[in-house]
């Protein structure tokens, strides 16, 4: 039986009582009691009879990290020293550091220990509060070892009830021991084709940026996934200004990330086609790379996410309240909006709009704060405030 039929078998009707605030993704209520069935939100009111009993606390959405690269092995916690010597993510990178170092110790690791590893970090974010994540690969940059970490990434899905959607990032970087034209090949080719018969992955990402890969080329590897039905995803404008935001959102991509660079025509047509706005502040905190241009994101109507961006180079963060934090303080996000971009905008930017909202027929995923209100998730962001949280209406975390 798998995680998910076990689940399903658990499932009844329950009512969250008491619950003094409640966010639900799009609006706030208080004094109010949530009905959950089959793992769905089926009303929001004041009904009889018992269940949980929230004790007048707050109840707001599981979080939904949209994008991670949570599979790997290795450690590169000596290029932040590097980094505060003044040497940029590009220095690091030709210098031998950076992605593929990482990518020769994942190459290195049997797919036992990778799976021991990511799970070690799943426990960690489930216990914060993260009930849907995106995984993307990306460290492995052969046929082979992209396939070994999204099958890792599959066995992790029969081990959490978090739900974790997959990504692939085979064109991360181009790999020190072939040609960019080689390998462009192999991706379009050969693993694209297998991962889809072999049902590894949702998605298809590509970095395009400066010492990754160009925007022909972005063009390219993007097209041919979108015909074998990947839904599309870019890192984009992260260093600097490429205009894949642009060609992304025009090819249908449903979300382009980072955007540091991005221009207020890229927005136009990232809002024309519904692309969300993936917004990585710890990121930018540790690279020191500068801000996406908030104030003109937020104008423009684009859809916003949040998200950890964990990674073992340029943020080693799981805790989406600390991200949540940082999107405030450092990226001057209002605490709305913000907590929209943990939640369902999250969702938005993972194809998933059933998770990230505490509305009718969402699925009941939830976390019970022992706080009066989320301005205290931002305010107190160092405490560990959550007494419980429940996936599916199932109670994963008690304390």
């Amino acid at each position: 039986m798998t995680l998910d039929q076990a689940l399903l078998l658990s499932y009844v009707a329950t009512v969250i009582k008491n619950i003094g605030y409640l966010f639900t993704g799009k609006r706030v209520l208080e004094e109010v009691d949530l009905l959950i069935e089959d793992g769905r939100v089926k009303d929001i009111g004041n009904f009889p009879g018992s269940g949980y009993d929230a004790q007048g606390r707050t109840v707001i959405p599981g979080f939904v990290d949209c994008h991670t690269h949570l599979v790997f092995a290795g450690d590169r916690s000596d290029e932040l020293e590097m980094r505060l010597q003044g040497r940029s993510y590009l220095d690091i990178a030709r210098a031998g550091g950076g992605i593929m170092r990482t990518v020769q110790e994942t190459r290195k690791a049997p797919e036992d220990l990778l799976f021991s590893l990511a799970k070690k970090r799943l426990e960690r974010l489930q216990r914060l509060g993260t009930t849907t994540i995106e995984i993307k690969s990306g460290y492995g940059l052969t046929v082979e070892d992209e396939i070994k970490i999204l099958r890792v990434i599959r066995r992790l899905k029969t081990e959490t009830p978090i739900e974790i959607v997959a990504t692939f990032l085979g064109a991360h970087i181009v790999p020190e021991e072939v040609s960019r034209e080689h390998y462009i090949s192999t991706i379009i080719e050969e693993i694209l084709p297998r991962i889809r018969e072999e049902n590894l992955a949702d998605f298809c990402d590509v970095f395009c940026d400066e010492g990754a890969y160009s925007i022909e080329e972005t063009e390219e590897i993007l097209k041919a996934a979108k015909d074998l039905g990947f839904k599309l995803k870019v890192h984009a404008e992260e260093l600097t200004h490429t205009g894949v935001s642009s060609l992304a959102a025009n090819l249908g991509a449903i979300s382009c990330d980072h955007l540091n660079h991005i221009t207020r025509e890229d927005l136009l047509n990232m809002k024309k086609n519904g692309t969300v706005a993936v917004l990585l502040p710890g990121t930018s905190l540790f690279l020191n790379c500068g801000k996406p241009p908030i104030t003109e994101i937020l104008n423009s109507g684009v859809d916003i996410a949040i998200a950890s961006d964990y990674n073992p180079g340029t943020c080693p963060i799981l805790s989406i309240p600390i991200i949540l934090a940082l999107g405030c303080l450092y990226y001057r996000i209002p605490i709305y909006e913000a907590m929209v971009g943990v939640t369902a905008g999250g969702g938005r930017a993972i194809g998933r709009k059933e998770v990230g909202m505490l509305e009718k027929n969402y699925f009941a995923d939830l976390i019970v704060l022992d706080i009066p209100n989320m301005r205290q998730i931002v305010y107190g962001f160092d405490q560990d405030n959550i007494v419980a949280i429940f996936k599916k209406g199932n109670i994963i975390i008690e304390r």
